[in-house]
């Protein structure tokens, strides 16, 4: 049974991020998780004892937060619970303006901010590693 539980830091070295993911060598140790932990809400989506996916909201300033998450490799069908229980996690979120960060060239992740509600505001050129990232925005009226 798929669940949404709080993120504790030392699920950072039970999660197989995606290989899309880690090429512009994201830090997922214990310690930069439990710096997003304390910079705002995070979560960890869980099958068991198996953590499908880490995220949350990383508060910039009061009504203003950036979106993060990683995805396991292989999550496969596990995708359409996992997208529920994230759109749940933003409906539920307490910050207006929730912004997603997206590779250029990162087609998987494109599609799914947007299945999550986040609307493309515009590119953003070598933005990080040297490169193109699109910037979303999730804006609750």
């Amino acid at each position: 049974m798929i669940n949404l539980v709080p993120a504790r830091a030392e699920m950072a070295s039970l999660i197989r991020p995606q290989p899309s993911q880690m090429k512009f060598g994201v830090d997922i140790s214990p310690g930069a998780l439990q710096r997003f932990i304390d910079s705002g809400l995070a979560f960890a989506v869980v099958d068991g004892s198996e953590v499908l996916a880490l995220g949350g909201a990383r508060d910039i300033w009061p009504g203003r937060a950036v979106a993060w998450g990683l995805l396991s490799s292989g999550i496969g069908a596990t995708m359409v619970p996992i997208t529920r229980a994230v759109r749940r996690f933003l409906d539920t979120c307490p910050t207006r303006r929730i912004e997603a960060e997206v590779a250029v060239d990162h087609e998987e992740g494109r599609r799914w901010v947007e299945m999550l509600g986040f609307e493309r505001e515009g590119t953003m050129r070598a933005y990080w590693g040297n490169a193109d990232f699109h910037l979303y925005a999730r804006v609750r009226n």
